[in-house]
């Protein structure tokens, strides 16, 4: 074995004469090695540059997007998804927490003081899913034009525990235990 000393460190350390061949040997550790490497680039060909944009940001590729892609269905987005992500709808949450200051009618959970508490803004007394039924909607058009929907006085505030607690109870007094059976 022979005696080196470390670039980084300068203590020292023994190495087989074989390892020295390969070009190894100028650190005693791991360590060593990554603390001679900080703040070095590794190579200006592949190392992103500060300030610089990626070539494809922002851009489509126009080969697999759209009617081009394996999964594409006809341009049909379900009309409950298009409610839900629609500018529209968003406001009608935030309106509906606000108004509820921000806490949930069940619990009084609300953020603050390091704690984060899931908001969910809820229709009642007639679900969402009741309002999109009974007044037949079955258009983006049509929803938008549901004054049902958008009234504010018919949400409310929940926690994110208090809505999946409510929704079971729900579920459970309108079409029974055949969600929660066993399949026997």
């Amino acid at each position: 074995m022979i005696l080196k000393r470390c670039l980084t460190c300068g203590e020292g350390f023994k190495i087989y004469p074989y390892s020295l061949r390969h070009g190894w040997g100028k650190f005693c550790t791991g360590r060593c090695y990554g603390i001679s490497k900080k703040g070095k680039r590794i190579s200006r060909k592949t190392e992103f540059k500060k300030k610089q944009a990626p070539w494809n940001k922002g851009k489509k590729y126009s080969q697999i997007s759209g009617e081009k892609h394996w999964n594409w269905k006809g341009g049909i987005t379900p009309v409950i998804i298009q409610i839900r992500r629609c500018f529209e709808y968003k406001t009608w949450s935030k309106s509906v927490f606000q108004r509820d200051d921000w806490t949930c009618k069940f619990c009084g959970k609300r953020s603050g003081n390091g704690k984060r508490v899931l908001l969910h803004a809820d229709h009642y007394p007639k679900t969402f899913s009741k309002i999109i039924e009974a007044n037949k909607i079955r258009s983006f058009e049509g929803a938008l034009s549901c004054k049902e929907l958008w009234n504010i006085e018919k949400g409310r505030t929940l926690c994110a525990e208090c809505h999946d607690e409510w929704t079971g109870k729900f579920m459970t007094e309108n079409w029974g235990n055949q969600f929660f059976k066993d399949d026997k």
